[in-house]
């Protein structure tokens, strides 16, 4: 029994990179890239059962018109712990970068905020159990496969790890529109978890209140927000430069 279907070229060549194991590849018969994809999965893993199908069977099982052509079976997804995180910066050497959704409904911002998380060297990924899109090849396909280079957490209750993540001397600060500082204003070279709310309604009252300080990002125009996918990309890039963590120099 398989466990998650995942698609789209992107998602399952770092899937591969990443070691994920994947139980079946589907191909579609017309694709033009099919000899060099079947030549890379073999790299990778010579094991892996290919099949080739039809567009409609293709869209049959994956329900998407974005596959372009590339479906897998993976395994289901494995999630880790905080533990696990913390030794990940550590191995690093770098100060911890932890990253916690709360509520996030749609599952393209979710991918998205972990393709930028990954692109910006965040540690790890809270996401909630419940009351939030869950790990889905949507997911995986707006993160383009980025997710599979992420140690990702599923928790119960958010409330109940900032406590847990205060006590272990990290700095959990709020992403909110209200907030009291700008983002380039908070000093973001300590171990830090920054909280994102859900699209509309931001963060709940209860975690605001538990969050070391809330910041925010200046608007010019009329527009007074910004999807919180890109809002986390504005936020995670200052993380990065403020650490002076990007890998060269202008």
């Amino acid at each position: 029994m398989y466990g998650e279907i995942i698609f789209g070229k992107n998602s399952v060549i770092e899937a591969l990179k990443s070691g994920q194991k994947i139980e079946k590849i589907l191909l579609f018969k017309g694709l033009k890239e099919k000899k060099n994809l079947i030549e890379l999965i073999n790299n990778y893993d010579n094991k892996i059962e290919v099949e080739e199908k039809s567009r409609q069977e293709i869209f049959n099982i994956c329900r998407s018109r974005k596959s372009g052509g590339v479906v897998a079976y993976i395994e289901k997804f494995k999630f880790t712990t905080i533990e696990d995180v913390l030794k990940e910066s550590e191995k690093r050497n770098e100060n911890l970068f932890m990253v916690i959704l709360d509520h996030i409904e749609d599952p393209r911002n979710l991918g998205a905020i972990m393709r930028s998380a990954e692109a910006a060297g965040c540690h790890g990924v809270i996401i909630p159990e419940k009351r939030g899109a869950r790990i889905s090849g949507t997911v995986v396909k707006a993160s383009a496969g980025a997710l599979f280079h992420l140690k990702i957490i599923r928790i119960v209750n958010i409330a109940r790890l900032i406590d847990i993540l205060k006590n272990k001397g990290i700095w959990v600060i709020g992403v909110e529109r209200e907030g009291e500082i700008a983002y380039f204003e908070a000093d973001f070279n300590t171990p830090i978890a920054l909280i994102f709310g859900s699209e509309g309604k931001g963060l709940k009252r209860l975690i605001r209140e538990k969050c070391d300080y809330l910041i925010k990002i200046p608007m010019k125009g009329k527009v007074n927000s910004l999807n919180v996918s890109s809002a986390a990309s504005v936020v995670f890039f200052e993380v990065l430069k403020q650490r002076g963590l990007f890998p060269y120099k202008s």
